[in-house]
């Protein structure tokens, strides 16, 4: 209103279309800087995650390098464990024949001598009672024949011949599961014979011949 009480009337000479216009510029202002907030506050946490997955990777590295020290210590534990406890049977075999009266060499020879060809051993084990044998022989990888299985028939005989053993058992036979290397590998088990103790026969002392007493009774 004006000083005499009269109203007053702004008029907007501008035509409808530049006002809308400038509508639409100040419309068009205010989004861009929205969306340029909107991108920096996009582009901060872009970054504080980037930094956040890195920090995690270097984490993550070091867990795997410390896992990985880990896993060398435990395999050098296992080997030397594997080692002690080869050692540890080593000694109770060399101890169990040193205690025992059986010609461990002898016998050995003896085993080495009747071993037939294309049959050889992989591992002897035992005690003063019993023997393991454990070998391989050689097959038809064509599994046409039963090569194998006669020369193991051949090693049971020839191990029935060595004086010093008794009951002689193949305990079990079979082809490699790979079926093309063309093994057999098998078990015997033997017994060591006993030595015969000898029978003693207890006398009963005769008693003393009677004779002349020496001296005479006064």
């Amino acid at each position: 209103m004006t000083e005499n009480g009269s109203k007053r009337v702004n008029i907007n000479l501008l035509p409808q279309e530049v006002i809308d216009k400038r509508r639409g510029e100040n419309r068009l202002v205010y989004a861009l800087f929205v969306g340029i907030v909107l991108a920096g506050l996009l582009f901060v946490i872009y970054g504080f995650n980037m930094i956040r997955i890195s920090g995690r990777d270097r984490v993550v590295q070091q867990l795997e390098a410390e896992n990985t020290k880990y896993e060398t210590a435990i395999k050098e534990v296992q080997i030397f464990q594997n080692k002690q406890s080869q050692l540890e049977q080593r000694k109770k075999l060399i101890a169990s024949i040193s205690n025992s009266n059986f010609a461990w060499s002898k016998f050995l020879n003896d085993v080495s001598l009747i071993i037939p060809n294309d049959v050889w051993l992989t591992q002897i084990k035992g005690d003063d009672k019993v023997i393991t044998f454990e070998g391989l022989t050689e097959s038809d990888t064509s599994q046409s024949t039963d090569i194998g299985y006669k020369l193991v028939a051949k090693w049971l005989v020839h191990l029935g011949q060595v004086d010093s053993l008794t009951d002689v058992w193949l305990t079990s036979s079979e082809r490699f599961k790979d079926k093309t290397s063309g093994k057999i590998k098998f078990t015997t088990t033997a017994k060591i014979k006993q030595p015969e103790i000898a029978k003693t026969v207890s006398a009963v002392p005769a008693p003393p011949a009677s004779g002349n007493n020496v001296g005479a009774s006064k």
